[in-house]
């Protein structure tokens, strides 16, 4: 009896200085966590492991170290299990986030390209391509306001939100690209005639040809 008593006090001695280095690790574990990318389920089992450590008692006060460790020990391993997720989802989530900047920097290209081809040629321009930049320009609108003014804030958003901004940033550059399709075949067509062959220009070609016609 006095030998297993004897035992348990050993061990019971043995689990507090083990206690006192498991406290240590976590404390270091919980500033390195700091530093990981964030997610709420890291921000929760923080929250836990904080809490066991909390509950630990001072130096002296009679306590089962034995329940203390093992708590300690489950709330770090749930720690470093939510780390690595949050880690794999961090990875995951960069080839979808360039995508998304991509999208944003060719839209902002195409439709830098087809104002800079039709302001070059002023009455050379249909309004078939006139109205085709204007959607172009409209849906950049939205999709900044969709943004919220800053690209940057998309990296911390959700899924859904990214790819949304995704395809507005598609549709941005599609309309510049059929504005500029079309505004290039006008261009050509007033070269070919000799003269603008926009809104104004069509008008005096049909008025031309109806009078040879007469």
């Amino acid at each position: 009896m006095l030998d297993a008593v004897e035992t348990f006090e050993v061990e019971a001695l043995r689990a507090e200085s083990m206690l006192v280095a498991l406290a240590e690790e976590c404390r270091r574990d919980l500033t390195a966590a700091l530093e990981e990318p964030r997610s709420r389920r890291v921000t929760d089992v923080v929250g836990e492991l904080q809490a066991a450590l909390a509950a630990i008692p001072q130096a002296g006060v009679n306590t089962d170290p034995f329940a203390h460790l093992s708590r300690l020990r489950e709330a770090r391993a749930t720690l470093v299990a939510a780390i690595a997720a949050a880690r794999e989802r961090a990875t995951d989530l960069i080839p979808l986030v360039d995508h998304m900047h991509h999208a944003i920097r060719d839209a902002d290209r195409q439709l830098d390209v087809a104002r800079d081809a039709i302001a070059a040629h002023p009455g050379w321009i249909s309004p078939e391509a006139l109205t085709r930049l204007a959607e172009s320009e409209h849906a950049r609108i939205d999709l900044g306001h969709f943004l919220g003014g800053s690209e940057a804030v998309m990296t911390t958003t959700d899924q859904e939100h990214r790819e949304q901004v995704i395809a507005m940033a598609g549709r941005v550059a599609s309309l510049a690209s059929e504005s500029l399709r079309r505004a290039r075949h006008d261009i050509e067509a007033s070269r070919r005639h000799g003269r603008p062959l926009g809104s104004r220009g069509r008008a005096v070609a049909l008025a031309d040809e109806r009078r040879l016609a007469g």
